[in-house]
């Protein structure tokens, strides 16, 4: 059982497969995407393996981990503290409700719902996490930013720091892959590729693979920083495998780039305009970074 990635796509976990395929069926055909664990421990371990989904409806009553006992263990991991949920409960079970309201549930849902109000709910929590996440994106550009300007400080290698960099990079703009390349005139110098754990690794020799040799083709031409919103879908980007958005800046310094560093994403739509300017403007600071990690490298 695989959970898609993306921001409409609902996890429902609901034991009764009647109730699981209502609900499933009324929310597509609104538009959204649904995924349906039979109990907790399915449910669970569903946003345990993968990226988590826009929102959650859990039914009160689940065999094993039932849905309180979710809500609670979902509120306790910090990657899923924002993720809406929403309990379904019958209308005259208020303790249940009351218990849910401590556990942390987002709002509830009465058995036997109406599509108006299912509708209703779903909506109103999806614009409130949107709004939170809009209020919450300034904050996270200055922990970048912040971050990229500490490792200034830092006694570590140049490998070491561009491991770091090239890590909290990815991580602020939510990618599963990407690389930080360093090049001179010979070609590329340094590499660290970042997988889908978002483990930095400094690779040697610094070989290029497909997509970093066409990110180097264009960026090395334009200058200027890419975004690519569907891979499937953009001239000369199609042919590459597993890849369908990408973002990346050059590393400029004194006029002359001295490498770059590119984003990746399984799924169209993951990178905005938005995300550019912040990587571009991060990829400006850590060129200040290296370079000066580099001078001291050379005085040593």
């Amino acid at each position: 059982m695989n959970l898609p990635v993306g921001r409409k796509q609902i996890l429902i976990a609901e034991e009764n497969p009647t109730l699981a395929h209502l609900l499933s069926s009324q929310l597509q055909s609104e538009g959204y995407e649904t995924v349906q664990a039979a109990d907790g421990a399915a449910a669970w371990r569903l946003l345990h393996a993968h990226e988590p989904p826009a929102l959650m409806i859990v039914d009160v009553v689940l065999s094993g981990t039932d849905g309180l006992a979710l809500c609670r263990r979902i509120r306790a991991t910090p990657r899923l503290t924002k993720l809406p949920v929403i309990l379904m409960t019958v209308p005259e079970d208020s303790s249940s409700r009351l218990t849910g309201l401590e556990a942390g549930a987002s709002d509830f849902l009465s058995k036997p719902w109406s599509k108006a109000e299912l509708y209703a709910r779903v909506r109103t929590l999806l614009a409130l996490r949107a709004a939170q996440e809009k209020l919450a994106r300034p904050q996270g550009q200055l922990d970048l930013l912040y971050g990229i300007g500490r490792e200034l400080t830092a006694t570590a290698s140049t490998d070491e720091t561009l491991a770091l960099l090239g890590g909290r990079m990815a991580r602020a703009l939510g990618a599963t892959g990407g690389s930080l390349v360093l090049v001179d005139a010979q070609g590329p110098k340094r590499k660290v590729a970042m997988g889908g754990s978002l483990t930095p690794r400094v690779t040697l020799p610094p070989v290029l693979d497909g997509i970093e040799q066409r990110v180097a083709a264009v960026l090395l031409k334009s200058g200027a920083p890419l975004l690519i919103e569907d891979a499937k879908s953009q001239e000369g980007w199609a042919e590459i495998e597993g890849v369908r958005s990408l973002v990346a800046a050059p590393l400029t310094r004194q006029q002359r780039i001295r490498g770059w560093v590119s984003l990746t994403h399984g799924e169209p739509s993951q990178f905005d305009r938005e995300g550019l300017d912040l990587l571009a403007a991060a990829a400006r600071q850590a060129t200040v970074v290296i370079e000066t990690l580099g001078l001291a490298e050379r005085l040593q």
